[in-house]
């Protein structure tokens, strides 16, 4: 069901798609830190003359804690993103969809909600009454729910 609540989110999806696409780069620079220490041992010939090595590499708790909860969000953002992604296009192909015997009603729905225009500037570019782009995008949301019963 399409309403005018929904139609209206258009704008601010790609918005949210951008800042999902961010939030999924950013988890992925972010990795554990790398810790640093110290070992010691021995040469492996005689005399054994103890010896220190400096090593470094990730703590493997906290990597394996920061894998794991990489993937859970990166799941869980990709999941946001290809529900945003669904709702723009299922947005798109109803205004797509309008019939073109409803020509002007598209050409409504374009403006106001793939365009971004406010009724008044809508209503100004087609020279009629503001009230008239209300009723006919609330005419023709109410067929369209009807005949999708």
């Amino acid at each position: 069901m399409i309403s005018k609540e929904t139609l209206a989110n258009y704008k601010y999806l790609e918005k949210c798609i951008e800042e999902t696409k961010k939030k999924i780069e950013r988890l992925e620079k972010r990795q554990p830190s790398i810790v640093y220490d110290k070992v010691y041992g021995s040469s492996s010939e005689f005399p054994y003359n103890r010896r220190g090595f400096k090593i470094s590499g990730y703590n493997g708790i906290a990597a394996d804690k920061w894998e794991a909860e990489m993937a859970k969000l990166k799941r869980k953002l990709q999941q946001d993103l290809d529900n945003l992604q669904s709702l723009k296009l299922e947005i798109e192909n109803f205004i797509a969809d309008i019939p073109k015997e409803k020509a002007f009603e598209k050409l409504i729905f374009t403006y106001i909600y793939i365009n971004g225009m406010s009724q008044m500037e809508a209503a100004m570019k087609l020279n009629i009454d503001q009230s008239n782009i209300s009723r006919k995008i609330t005419d023709y949301l109410r067929a369209y729910n009807e005949s999708r019963i």
